[in-house]
């Protein structure tokens, strides 16, 4: 007797989602590899070990992939904990808490979202992926502070809001041997000070 159709579609697709966590596993540690000279389709197949034409038909473009792997970053970050931020009934301490789900990103990402934004200076379609994200962040920002009441200069303060919560602002502190909690804290610091200026 053959296998139920329904088994054999659940196995394939495991088969499928097994393929799809290895290549983009692959490309993590091509990101993470010092000696790796490109990130390229071919070189994510050759280290996930499967065929070019596998990763495209996975993800359909390389865009697709970069935005898996960003998936990956988020889930490895725990950032379903934007949540709490969106839920708190007070703007300026959701506001910390989206403050301290980014730190926590740039922390356990960070090495390579440092290596990904030196290869968008060359990469175009690297550089429209973060460009992408980057504008997920400012629409998050601005779902809290649509809530705070800003005076007229409230453009200015958003703008501000967005650069405090950036990966590069991350890293300039984190250079300082600053730990993430104390770096979260001191962003949070400024941001309400920012957001009384403008009240």
């Amino acid at each position: 007797m053959s296998p139920r159709p329904y088994r054999v579609g659940k196995r394939r697709k495991a088969a499928v989602e097994a393929t799809r966590a290895r290549i983009v596993e692959a490309a993590r540690d091509l990101l993470a590899d010092p000696q790796a000279t490109a990130f390229t389709i071919d070189a994510i197949a050759e280290r996930a070990d499967v065929a070019r034409m596998t990763v495209y038909y996975q993800f359909k473009s390389k865009a697709k992939l970069l935005e898996a792997l960003f998936d990956d970053f988020g889930a490895r970050a725990n950032m379903k904990k934007i949540q709490e931020a969106f839920r708190d009934a007070d703007p300026a301490q959701g506001f910390t808490k989206l403050i301290e789900v980014f730190c926590h990103l740039w922390k356990t990402q960070g090495a390579l979202i440092r290596r990904l934004s030196a290869m968008a200076v060359l990469d175009p379609e690297v550089d429209a992926a973060m460009q992408e994200r980057g504008s997920w962040r400012r629409e998050a920002i601005a779902r809290i502070v649509e809530r705070m009441s800003l005076g007229p200069n409230a453009g200015d303060v958003f703008d501000l809001l967005y650069v405090l919560t950036s990966f590069e602002t991350y890293a300039t502190l984190a250079a300082g041997h600053r730990a993430q909690k104390d770096i979260a804290a001191l962003l949070a610091r400024a941001a309400r000070a920012l957001v009384a200026s403008s009240s």
